[in-house]
């Protein structure tokens, strides 16, 4: 975890646009729960990095690994079972 922090909401206005994250923390059964809705312009690209080990990381429902994908609009990110 990011100290005690259990949740953020940042953001900025960019030249490519606007880049904000809403994210949470949660204690879940299986370890800790996160989830974040990220935002990105159109034509940006990037990584969904987290600092735990996690039996599961979905981005908009898919399975992600470390795989660069497609910003542009509103991403879902959910973590389960992150130690």
């Amino acid at each position: 975890m990011v100290g005690d922090l259990r949740s953020v909401t940042s953001g900025f206005e960019g030249p490519l646009g606007t880049f904000a994250v809403e994210w949470r923390v949660a204690d879940g059964t299986r370890g800790l729960g996160f989830e974040a809705n990220l935002t990105t312009p159109d034509r940006t690209r990037g990584v969904v990095e987290l600092p735990w080990q996690c039996e599961s990381v979905l981005l908009d429902g898919r399975n992600v690994d470390g795989e660069e994908i497609e910003g542009g609009g509103v991403k879902v990110v959910k973590a389960m079972g992150c130690r």
